[in-house]
C-alpha cells in the first residue's frame, strides 16, 4: 500500500491573537494610573535609597499599627519601572494585560478551542475586566501568575505528571508580588483535593504544604500572615467601600463584568467543566459578590474554560485510505511559521501602543503630579492631608503625608490628643464625638496642610461637646467652600471630614468624597493655604 500525502492546508490565521493585540492597542488610549499603586513605588524608592526595608510606612506621619511588608519585590520592580519615565507604569500595565491574554489563549487552544471562539472570549474578557485592565494598580501584578497557575492546573488535570510541582515556585514568586496569591492558593487547594491531576496523595500533600509554606518566604517572614489578616480586615473592606465595594447594578463597569461572566459561563458549559472547576467557579463567584475587585479572577478562570472544545469520546479509527493508498497526515508547520504572525502582531501592537502613550503625555502620568510643586512649597516640611490618589503621588515625590495607602497600616480606632483628623483608613464606623480619630503627630493645629476637593468650616462651637452625626447617619451640616466664598453645600454621602476638636477652633473640615458638592471648586483651583485658627 502506497502512502499519499494529505492535501495541503493553509496555515490558520491566529485571529484570536490579532483581536487580543487590537484590544491592547485600544487600551493604550484609556489606561491610567490609579490608587493603590504609587505608594508601592514610594516604598520601593525608599528601599533602593537606604538598602533596607523600612519600618512601617515612612512617608506617613499618622500613628501606625505595626505594618508588615512582604512585597518588597513588587516595590523594587515598580520603583525601577517608574524611574524609566512618565508612561512606563502604563506601558507595564499593557504588557501585563497582553501576556495575560496570550496565556488565556494558549490554555484554550491546548484544550481544542478555535480562533473565532478565542476572539469572542478575549473580547468578553477585556470588556468585563475593563476596570482592572484599564487602571494600573498593584493587583495587576497578579494577572499573569493567576492565569499561569490555572493553565498548569488544567494541563495537570488532563495529563497528570510531576509538572504539578511547578506550582510551588510560581506561588513563591507570586507571594512576593501581591496578596492575591491567596486566591491562587484557594484554587490550588480545590484542585489538589478534587482533581486526579494532583497525582498520588503524597504528591498532593507535598505540593499543598510546599505552596503554603512559601507564604512566609517573603521580606516580612513570619509576619506575612499578619499582613494578610490586616489587609482583609482594613476599614474599606469592612465597610465594602472604595476598592472593596460590592458589585452594583448602578455601575456600568460592574454590569459589564457580570454580563461577561454570565456569557463566559454559558460558553464554558459546552466543554463540561470538571468538578474541581465548578467548585473553584463557585468560590470565585462568592468572592466577586463580596467585592467587585475580585471579579477579574472569576473572568480569567472562566475564559480558558469557555474556549474548550466540546468533550466527546474519540473513537478508534483505521488509517484513512484513498484509492488503496494510506493518507499521510499533513505535517505541522515549522515553529518559525507558527510564530511569525504572533510576533508580527506583538511588534505592531508594541510600537503602536508606545506611540499612543507618548502622544498622551502627562495624562498617563501620576494623578495630580502637576500639583506636587505647589503643595511642597506650601507644606514646607509639614505633613499633608490629601485625597487619594494624590496622597500617593505626593508620597512618591517625597512629600510627607498624614495617611495614604496601604490603609491597613493605620489602626481603625485611636485615642485623640488634639485636633481631629479622619481618613478613610482610620475613621471608625460610628464616631461618637468630634474627637473620634487621632490627630496629626504634632499638637499644633496648624501643623497639617489640608488638600482636598472641597473644604468647610466646622459648625460645632469650640465649647460644644455634642456628638456629631456619623457617616452612616446621612449628610453633615452645611459647610462653606475653602476660602470663605461660595454657596453652602452639604457633605456628600461617603465623604470624610477633618473637623475641629471641641477644645480649639483651628482646623477646617476637608472633604475627600468622590462627589464634589455644588459650588465647590475643583482640586486644581483650590487655594492651598495653612489652616488658620
Amino acid at each position: 500500500m502506497s502512502r499519499t500525502p494529505a492535501p495541503a492546508r493553509r496555515g490558520a490565521l491566529p485571529l484570536a491573537t490579532v483581536v487580543a493585540g487590537a484590544w491592547v492597542l485600544g487600551l493604550a488610549w484609556f489606561v491610567v494610573l490609579g490608587a493603590d499603586l504609587l505608594w508601592v513605588v514610594a516604598l520601593g524608592d525608599s528601599v533602593r535609597a537606604t538598602g533596607s526595608v523600612p519600618d512601617g510606612v515612612p512617608f506617613a506621619t499618622a500613628p501606625q499599627a505595626g505594618w508588615h511588608n512582604p512585597i518588597v519585590l513588587a516595590e523594587l520592580l515598580l520603583s525601577l519601572v517608574d524611574g524609566l519615565g512618565t508612561p512606563a507604569l502604563a506601558a507595564l500595565q499593557l504588557v501585563l494585560v497582553g501576556v495575560t491574554l496570550l496565556v488565556v489563549l494558549a490554555d484554550g487552544r491546548r484544550a481544542g478551542g478555535g480562533e473565532l471562539r478565542g476572539a469572542l472570549v478575549v473580547s468578553l474578557l477585556v470588556v468585563g475586566a475593563s476596570a482592572g485592565f484599564a487602571v494600573t494598580r498593584l493587583p495587576s501584578l497578579s494577572l499573569v501568575p493567576f492565569v499561569l497557575a490555572v493553565a498548569v492546573m488544567r494541563r495537570q488535570h488532563e495529563h497528570p505528571d510531576r509538572g504539578v510541582w511547578w506550582l510551588v515556585p510560581l506561588v513563591l514568586l507570586w507571594g512576593n508580588l501581591h496578596g492575591a496569591v491567596l486566591v491562587g492558593l484557594a484554587v490550588l487547594g480545590v484542585f489538589l483535593v478534587l482533581s486526579p491531576g494532583g497525582g498520588p496523595w503524597p504528591r498532593r500533600v507535598g505540593v499543598g504544604v510546599g505552596a503554603a509554606l512559601t507564604l512566609v518566604l517573603t521580606s516580612a517572614g513570619t509576619g506575612t500572615p499578619a499582613y494578610y489578616l490586616s489587609a482583609l480586615r482594613n476599614e474599606a473592606a469592612a465597610r465594602h467601600t472604595d476598592l472593596w465595594a460590592r458589585p452594583s447594578l448602578g455601575h456600568p463597569l460592574d454590569v459589564a463584568m457580570l454580563v461577561a461572566a454570565a456569557v463566559l459561563l454559558l460558553l464554558a458549559l459546552r466543554g463540561r467543566p470538571a468538578l474541581w472547576e465548578w467548585v473553584a467557579v463557585a468560590g470565585l463567584a462568592v468572592g466577586t459578590a463580596s467585592a467587585a475587585r475580585n471579579g477579574v479572577w472569576l473572568l480569567l478562570f472562566l475564559a480558558g474554560a469557555a474556549m474548550r472544545a466540546r468533550r466527546q469520546p474519540e473513537p478508534e479509527t483505521e488509517p484513512e485510505t484513498e484509492g488503496g493508498s494510506e493518507v499521510v497526515p499533513e505535517r505541522r508547520p515549522s515553529l518559525g511559521r507558527r510564530l511569525a504572525a504572533p510576533l508580527v502582531t506583538v511588534v505592531v501592537v508594541g510600537v503602536g501602543a508606545g506611540v499612543v502613550l507618548a502622544g498622551r503625555g502627562t495624562s498617563v502620568g501620576a494623578p495630580g503630579e502637576r500639583l506636587v510643586p505647589i503643595v511642597r512649597e506650601v507644606a514646607q516640611g509639614r505633613p499633608v492631608l490629601a485625597v487619594e490618589p494624590l496622597a500617593e503621588t505626593l508620597a512618591r515625590d517625597g512629600v510627607r503625608v498624614w495617611a495614604a495607602n496601604p490603609v491597613d497600616a493605620f489602626p481603625a480606632r485611636s485615642r485623640p490628643t488634639s485636633s481631629t483628623s479622619c481618613t478613610t483608613a482610620r475613621c471608625p464606623r460610628r464616631p461618637t464625638s468630634t474627637s473620634s480619630c487621632s490627630p496629626p503627630t504634632t499638637r499644633d493645629p496648624s501643623s497639617t496642610v489640608a488638600v482636598g476637593a472641597w473644604s468647610a468650616r466646622s459648625t460645632t462651637s469650640p465649647s460644644s461637646s455634642a456628638p456629631r452625626p456619623s457617616r452612616s447617619a446621612g449628610p453633615e451640616r452645611p459647610g462653606r467652600v475653602a476660602g470663605g466664598a461660595g454657596p453652602a453645600a452639604r457633605r456628600p454621602e461617603g465623604a470624610v471630614e477633618r473637623f475641629a476638636h471641641p477644645d480649639d477652633d483651628g482646623p477646617h473640615a476637608v472633604g475627600i468624597g468622590h462627589r464634589r458638592p455644588a459650588g465647590a471648586r475643583p482640586l486644581e483651583d483650590l487655594v492651598l493655604r495653612r489652616p488658620a485658627g
